[in-house]
């Protein structure tokens, strides 16, 4: 695999296979679920250049003069068996902040699935909780149903995995997805943590076609209702704090570049303090 990783990143920016901060196996490995006929994910974090980040502190760039440096969100290249997509640092940050299962559960992923991470990269990892909030549940509620939906709308005489359709009447891969994605959810709410491989033993039995469409649908309608209630008890913040993840971010940012004084505004601490304390007045006063 590593031979492949270095053929892929051959066609990426010249800047990037030095600034990967965190990459890790995805889908069927990190799940636990996977074949000898697997595909390979890599997903992971990068930091552009700093003029790639700040155009107009570094580069001199004026906003409507002349043309706007080229930016960086992700790096995708299929190769062979492996998938790579290595996004850049804000970008990373921001499906996390939007709640992208995929982006979030990258972070959950055994010590045994991380190809590589540096001291950023654990900081990130290490603040993993920081990006959690009850609204994950929608997130992930939305994905489990649009693989229900692919589920039972999907041609039998096309796709990739017409052989899995033919066998067990339906494509038995979107239906251990839809359980994977409410288990996680599951956890997600009632501890603020997650073991991705808990429940890998159910999900194999799904893709070896041991549970009807009826279980599945079944299943899904079931924890949809008791993960309402989950959603409305849960200790997890509703909403992300966009704060501390700013931190955590320009934390990061400052130990790749160095100082960020003149380029970010940020929160004194007295700030910050009054901020918090005002989360609790207003927090015991309702």
């Amino acid at each position: 695999m590593f031979q492949k990783h270095e053929r892929a990143l051959k066609d990426s920016p010249k800047w990037m296979k030095d600034s990967i901060q965190y990459e890790c196996l995805m889908g069927s490995y990190a799940y636990g679920v996977h074949t000898k006929e697997s595909d390979k994910d890599i997903y992971g974090f990068c930091i552009p250049t700093k003029v790639i980040l700040f155009p107009h502190q570094i580069g001199g760039h004026i906003e409507g003069f002349g043309r706007r440096p080229q930016g960086f969100e992700q790096f995708q290249k299929c190769y062979d068996d492996v998938d790579f997509t290595i996004f850049g640092i804000v970008k990373y940050f921001d499906l996390c902040l939007h709640n992208n299962p995929n982006v979030i559960d990258s972070l959950f992923v055994p010590d045994s699935c991380i190809c590589q991470m540096t001291k950023i990269g654990q900081l990130v990892r290490d603040n993993r909780r920081k990006f959690l909030c009850s609204k994950l549940w929608h997130t992930y509620k939305g994905y489990a149903y649009s693989q229900l939906r692919k589920l039972k709308n999907k041609d039998p005489n096309s796709g990739k995995r017409k052989d899995l359709i033919e066998k067990y009447g339906f494509d038995t891969k979107f239906a251990y997805h839809i359980v994977r994605l409410v288990d996680y959810a599951e956890q997600l709410l009632q501890f603020g943590d997650m073991d991705i491989q808990r429940d890998k033993e159910r999900w194999k039995s799904i893709r070896a076609g041991e549970w009807t469409l009826n279980q599945i649908e079944e299943h899904f309608y079931e924890k949809e209702k008791s993960l309402q209630v989950l959603y409305e008890k849960t200790s997890l913040p509703h909403d992300m704090q966009y704060e501390p993840i700013k931190e955590l971010l320009l934390n990061c940012l400052e130990h790749h570049y160095g100082s960020l004084d003149k380029m970010v505004s940020r929160e004194n601490k007295s700030d910050i303090i009054l901020n918090e304390l005002q989360q609790l007045l207003n927090k015991y006063s309702t």
